[in-house]
């Protein structure tokens, strides 16, 4: 009675699984079970192996059709020429590195990492290695470099790992074996020893030791051994006395970059012979005085610019107006605050830039009017009209200038609709017209220059329309296509949009009229009727695009 119960409790469990969403079986033969899910648009699978038998396990791990099987059955596989040679043929890389992982007979494994194409399954033979002296003869003679990085990575003896550094074939592997060496004493031989200048560089840049760093970075005959010395240090005493003494002049620019003394960083900053250790002094100045006399009296105008940039803009007038590089007085102007010497700057300076730098400071009206008159550069009177806000003196700019890019700035600045018409009809440049016309909202003079002569200045007008039956009618009857073109983009009238579709003598029109038009039967007749291919792609593409 007990029994009975307990099966029927049994039963009652296994119904209550069921109904949690246990996986039906798939297949259960041959001593493989595969459960699915009951879900059809679920893809995970659980596979087991259900036999014992050690001939049966072999022959699924070397020949079932599903991979997922081979790989459960190779689990329970111990026989290692077994799993050797599925690691060697079986067509799945998955499978081969499941056997490779298997793998414990030492020639077995290095046969696989030594001998197999594909390097995820040497690195799945070669993941179970714990064997530093083992590790090492991989590192040093496999024939695949990825293999033999992570050998690398795996050994802890430092000995070897120096020894991969000094011996290797590969630079990128000695490389490797530095990065994982820890040994303070190894790092310092490998950078002060080693044959390749690229192993060198990579243990500096892990050793801590300041006085060892200083020493190579003053005295090691490969510039870019000592390079590397003083990109390590932090040691501001050693990085002082490199920056103030040393005989190299890019050895002394790199530790200046790092010095953090004022009164050393002064020093070079005004004596030191080179250029640009004196400007790299020069960027990490703080005192005024010393950037002062930089400004005005350094023979190199990268560092009097570099001086100009820390200073305050107050001290900079007579660097603005006296200085003999138009560049060291761009960047000084380009600092200044105080109107008096901007302006004087905009109307005495020798040099364009300078005087176009300032003018865009200034605020004065009457005083940029002038400028925008007067300058004989257009770079400078386009500067000062950009600033101008004086209406009457923009319209005379615009209508006088002789420069179309000093009229187009005018009309960038215009206000008066009926100024921007008349620009619009009478400039000779196409830039100034389009940018008057760009401007304007004044739908009654838009219409004015609808009817221009200029068919371009008709193509921009009519863009700007919004009057349908204007529209309608240029799209129907203009001489131009470009115009034509213009209405249509800007039309929403099925009708005519049809008409232009079908009938227009321009391509260009006709495709952007295919553009907008939403009548399929119509798109197909062109796909079918229209004499040029462009016109029947678009055709096309709008029809597959609008269709259900």
């Amino acid at each position: 009675m007990y029994k009975h119960c307990c099966l029927r409790g049994l039963g009652a469990l296994l119904i209550l699984l069921a109904a949690a969403g246990c996986q039906p079986v798939l297949r259960d033969s041959n001593g493989v079970r595969v459960l699915g899910p009951i879900r059809t648009n679920e893809t995970e699978r659980t596979v087991s192996i259900t036999t014992h038998d050690p001939a049966l396990i072999a022959r699924i791990a070397r020949r079932d059709p599903d991979p997922e099987a081979r790989m459960a059955a190779i689990r329970q596989v111990k026989d290692q020429t077994l799993l050797c040679g599925i690691a060697e043929t079986d067509p799945e890389t998955r499978v081969q590195q499941a056997a490779a992982s298997r793998l414990l007979q030492p020639d077995l494994r290095l046969r696989v990492i030594s001998t197999h194409t594909n390097a995820l399954v040497r690195l799945a033979a070669l993941d179970s290695i714990r064997n530093d002296a083992a590790l090492f003869d991989v590192a040093m003679n496999n024939t695949d470099t990825l293999t033999r990085r992570t050998a690398v990575q795996k050994i802890r003896d430092q000995a070897l790992l120096a020894r991969i550094a000094a011996d290797n074939s590969q630079s990128f592997i000695r490389i490797a074996a530095i990065e994982e060496i820890t040994d303070p004493k190894v790092l310092k031989e490998m950078g002060r020893a080693n044959s390749d200048p690229t192993v060198r560089r990579t243990a500096l840049r892990l050793v801590t030791d300041q006085a060892f760093l200083a020493t190579l970075a003053s005295t090691d005959p490969d510039r870019d051994i000592r390079k590397s010395a003083v990109e390590a240090l932090t040691d501001q005493s050693s990085l002082s006395r490199l920056a103030a003494s040393d005989t190299d002049p890019v050895v002394r620019f790199l530790a200046v970059r790092k010095v953090k003394n004022q009164t050393i960083l002064t020093a070079i900053a005004l004596k030191d012979a080179e250029a640009e250790v004196r400007l790299a002094a020069a960027e990490r100045l703080t005192s005024e005085k010393t950037l002062l006399t930089l400004a005005q009296t350094d023979v190199s105008r990268e560092v009097r610019v570099a001086a100009v940039k820390r200073l305050d803009p107050g001290l900079l007038h007579d660097v603005a107006m006296n200085d003999g590089s138009s560049v060291v007085r761009l960047a000084a102007v380009g600092k200044i605050r105080n109107p008096d010497i901007l302006a004087q700057a905009a109307l005495e300076d020798e040099d364009s830039a300078v005087r176009a730098t300032a003018v865009a400071k200034v605020k004065d009206q009457p005083f940029l009017a002038i400028v925008a008159r007067e300058d004989e550069s257009s770079v400078v009177r386009v500067a000062a009209t950009s600033a101008l806000t004086t209406q009457s003196a923009l319209e005379d700019i615009a209508r006088t200038d002789t420069d179309y890019s000093v009229r187009k700035a005018a009309v960038n600045r215009l206000a008066d609709q009926r100024v921007m018409r008349d620009i619009a009809l009478a400039d000779e440049h196409r830039d100034v017209r389009a940018a008057a016309i760009v401007r304007m909202t004044d739908q009654t003079l838009l219409e004015q220059l609808a009817g221009a002569p200029n068919p371009r200045v008709r193509m921009l007008a009519v863009g700007k329309l919004k009057d349908p039956k204007l529209l309608a009618r240029f799209a129907r009857t203009d001489a131009f296509a470009e115009v034509r073109e213009a209405a249509i983009l800007n039309l929403s009238d099925q009708t005519v949009i049809q008409e232009a579709a079908l009938n227009d003598e321009s391509s260009a029109v006709r495709c952007a009229a295919i553009g907008k038009l939403i009548d399929l039967k119509t798109l197909q007749a062109i796909v079918e009727t229209d004499p040029d291919p462009e016109v029947r792609l678009t055709a096309k593409n709008r029809w597959k695009w609008l269709s259900p």
